[in-house]
């Protein structure tokens, strides 16, 4: 019975890890958004654990909605993949994140040129 005990335990605390993540990453995208980001980036991190849709999305930008927490609104800057929410799809200990650009970024020069769809 204490190998049921350490895997329940192990579960239990994958759980925690993800959600803390995943809320982590809500309040950054509500930020975001009062902050008046107007697109954002998803940024995982690259490593032996790093899955493939993670690292799929590593890099791609997303412009941010008035409510950041309907991802159905978010639209793909230059891509037509769907916003997957605060962390990665189906990924437990998902350590990816989303981060701001700003217009000083240069490289969002030819997004910002495009119309923000808003």
């Amino acid at each position: 019975m204490p190998e049921l005990t350490a895997q329940a335990k192990a579960w239990a605390e994958t759980t925690i890890r993800t959600a803390i993540v995943a809320e982590h990453n809500l309040g950054r995208l509500i930020s975001f958004a009062e902050e008046g980001v107007q697109v954002v980036e998803w940024a995982s991190v690259i490593d032996a654990e790093t899955t493939d849709e993670c690292l799929g999305l590593d890099g791609l930008r997303w412009w941010l909605p008035a409510d950041p927490l309907d991802f159905e609104s978010y639209i793909g800057v230059g891509h037509d993949v769907p916003f997957p929410g605060p962390v990665g799809p189906h990924i437990w200990n998902c350590r990816s994140t989303q981060i701001p650009v700003t217009e000083d970024d240069a490289t969002l020069a030819l997004p910002l040129a495009m119309e923000n769809p808003k």
